[in-house]
């Protein structure tokens, strides 16, 4: 895995406030509900995938945001995280696989 030198990292950090701020990123709240969503997700994927359980709860949280908006673009680097989204029927973009 790479590093993020911190003066990157700051950088990233004000993007992402800037893109949240301008209405481009959704900060979704964790519910109980979203809990046991991912937990469901670990005992249906987890012969299949070594999906993590944070990796679960975020997967549960942006099934949740599709059911309410039926749209989601789902960006995430995880190879198994992004497997099993897309066997969720969630379209994925990995931008380590971007070209």
């Amino acid at each position: 895995m790479g590093e993020l030198r911190v003066e990157a990292g700051d950088v990233v950090r004000q993007r992402f406030l800037s893109d949240v701020q301008e209405g481009l990123l959704t900060v979704a709240a964790i519910s109980h509900v979203d809990s046991r969503k991912a937990e469901s997700l670990l005992r249906q994927y987890g012969d299949r995938a070594p999906l993590r359980t944070l990796d679960a709860l975020q997967l549960a949280v942006a099934l949740k945001i599709r059911r309410r908006t039926n749209q989601l673009c789902f960006v995430a680097a995880d190879t198994a995280l992004c497997a099993v989204a897309t066997l969720e029927g969630i379209q994925v973009v990995n931008p380590e696989n971007a070209s």
